[in-house]
């Protein structure tokens, strides 16, 4: 079933560690609230975080929310860490045209 889902994206100083959080207004209309003084991984990952959260209806859902907490975090690992590979195959595809530096994970070499 497809869904119309209606995000307002808010930016706000939040406490804490917060990166974002989300509110519920019903219908699927929902605030998301990105902490402006994090820096810009952190909002990235607490927005991909509420989105998660938003995308599974856990709003709705009845699960106790710190396991749904752990699901999400997980989920989101999940992606970030095929991002993550998916950009090191490109790093080391343009560095064999360039000839430059081959990056694959944390680990540089130097490409002669």
């Amino acid at each position: 079933m497809e869904r119309d889902i209606n995000l307002r994206i808010i930016t706000q100083d939040l406490p804490g560690s917060i990166s974002a959080l989300t509110a519920s207004e019903g219908n699927d209309r929902y605030t998301v609230m990105i902490n402006g003084k994090a820096d810009q991984e952190d909002q990235i990952a607490g927005f991909l975080h509420e989105c998660l959260h938003i995308w599974h209806n856990d709003f709705e859902n009845s699960q106790d929310v710190n396991d749904l907490e752990i699901l999400r975090h997980s989920e989101m690992m999940r992606i970030l860490s095929a991002q993550i590979r998916s950009n090191a195959d490109l790093i080391r595809m343009r560095s064999e045209r360039n000839r430059e530096v081959y990056i694959r994970g944390s680990e540089v070499s130097q490409m002669s």
